[in-house]
């Protein structure tokens, strides 16, 4: 089970070594590096008041940080440093004080919109808000009950690298903690989810929600809930094929044919995978067709026929492709080790060499240990 310590890990873009549910909260990252002086620093007589607050924000004292940006800020008020100041100054407050930082990022926000610094300071005063929200939220029940539960927060535009960082370590955490742990994204939804519970993390603007669409999801949630049997089934088989239907009721539908143990619903994801028309919809398929109850050998094979076809097609899919290079590293057999060799040694496509590099390299069997000596080593 996702744990609220173990989202937040992911949304901070930190790798935890995780045992069950006692993962920690990660320490405070690191600022990057300060660049060295360059043309006009000189110049500035607040620069040396700066490199020692930047200093000490890299030796993690904060208060002693806020001292010298405060000096910076009352002394040399029209310093091209003042942004800095004010933004390492947030930062500071942000692993001592969230109510602080808070508020040292929303004047931030308000009064420097042309800083560089804007989009971080955006940036963190949204993950702190994440944070208040998931400290907030329902505790899971005991280990071992089956559940999932949604956090609703509103975040900017600017938090696409969020996604971004959440599905590169959720990746990664799925070699880690050897479970299909996928994140997938509809519209204004993220969703990590790990069998048998998920979280989903929604990011609302604030006109996102259609009151319709929302009464049709509530009931078909109740439906599941009321009894899993095969009418049940059959009409969520028939909103995850059609095409017609809104794309967030076909998503529901998706996720929610796995709640069948008892059925095969690989053959819908694999039939939506090969053929549906909406990319998001058909990675959503790829994904769950990979988790599903289907034999190992069996998923393999139609994944690799699958990104065969995705490479022929015109104009071809890349979310598609890299959806289902990523699906076969999470089975992770040898003939799917075995292919993502050869995608890293053959193919065209840059992105896509580079990720089966990243994912042998997750996979850490002595087999795609053994591929990456060889291509490291120029054998191939």
């Amino acid at each position: 089970m996702l744990t609220n310590r173990l989202v937040v890990a992911l949304l901070m873009g930190c790798l935890l070594p995780v045992a069950g549910a006692a993962a920690e909260f990660p320490a405070p990252s690191h600022p990057p590096a300060m660049s060295a002086p360059g043309t006009g620093e000189a110049d500035d007589p607040a620069y040396a008041l700066y490199r020692d607050g930047y200093h000490s924000i890299l030796e993690e004292h904060w208060g002693e940080a806020r001292k010298l940006f405060a000096e910076l800020r009352h002394r040399f008020p029209g310093s091209r440093y003042r942004d800095d100041a004010e933004y390492w100054t947030a930062f500071s407050w942000k692993q001592e004080d969230p109510a602080k930082a808070r508020d040292a990022y929303e004047r931030f926000i308000r009064e420097r919109s042309g800083s560089t610094y804007f989009g971080d300071a955006v940036a963190d005063l949204r993950m702190l808000e994440i944070e208040a929200a998931l400290a907030d939220a329902p505790q899971p029940p005991p280990s071992g009950a089956p559940t999932g539960y949604e956090i609703r927060i509103r975040l900017p535009e600017e938090l696409r690298r969020i996604e971004r960082d959440m599905v590169h370590i959720a990746r990664a955490q799925s070699m880690t903690l050897h479970r299909n742990l996928m994140v997938l994204r509809e519209g204004d939804t993220l969703l990590a989810k790990a069998p048998p519970a998920s979280m989903r993390l929604r990011l609302f603007s604030p006109d996102a929600d259609d009151p319709e669409l929302q009464i049709r999801i509530n009931a078909l949630d109740a439906m599941i809930a009321g009894k899993r049997d095969e009418t049940a089934f059959k009409v969520l088989q028939d909103i995850a094929l059609d095409g017609r239907q809104p794309i967030p009721i076909r998503h529901v539908a998706l996720n929610s044919l796995t709640e069948f143990p008892q059925k095969d619903p690989g053959a819908v994801f694999l039939a939506v995978a090969n053929r549906d028309t909406n990319e998001t919809i058909q990675r959503i398929a790829i994904e769950l067709f990979a988790a599903s109850n289907r034999s190992r050998g069996d998923r393999t094979e139609r994944l690799m026929d699958m990104f065969r076809r995705f490479e022929k097609s015109a104009p071809r899919r890349e979310g598609a492709l890299s959806t289902t290079l990523y699906a076969l590293a999470t089975i992770g057999d040898d003939r799917a080790i075995d292919f993502i060799v050869h995608i890293a040694r053959s193919s065209t496509n840059q992105p896509l060499r580079s990720d089966a590099i990243y994912y042998l390299g997750n996979i850490g069997t002595d087999r795609a240990r053994q591929a990456l000596f060889r291509i490291v080593r120029g054998e191939y």
